[in-house]
């Protein structure tokens, strides 16, 4: 088993995680790299944008990687809507969170007035 958590506050720290994500991923020669990384970017940028930091928790057990993006910020106020292509609250395409679900195999949401945890399940392709 796999287990990394990074803490990401800046768009430097975004790079690292994906430089790193990528390695083991590649090290693992994962077919899929490209849409678990997408993953991960979608959900670090979220944090960055609406929250200004978070964790993001990487697990790789077996075949499944698991992916926790954890926040303290503002919460999503409507989940569904967010989910909605092309819906934003922000100044972006509304593509984030809902790419993140299509690409997924299982997502879910938790969130309040007191942050998010987003819980991203995906099958690896070897």
């Amino acid at each position: 088993m796999i287990s990394e958590i990074f803490n990401i506050k800046n768009r430097i720290e975004h790079q690292i995680i994906i430089s790193k994500i990528t390695k083991i991923l590649n090290d693992l020669k994962v077919k899929n790299k490209d849409t678990v990384i997408i993953i991960v970017s979608e959900l670090a940028t979220n944090i960055l944008k609406y929250a200004n930091k978070g964790k993001i928790k990487f697990e790789i057990n077996k075949d499944i990687v698991t992916i926790i993006a954890i926040d303290n910020g503002p919460g999503i106020k409507d989940i569904d809507l967010a989910l909605k292509e092309g819906f934003t609250s922000g100044k972006s395409l509304g593509l984030g969170l809902p790419s993140v679900k299509r690409l997924s195999h299982k997502m879910d949401i938790e969130t309040s007035s007191k942050g998010t945890k987003i819980i991203v399940k995906l099958k690896l392709e070897k």
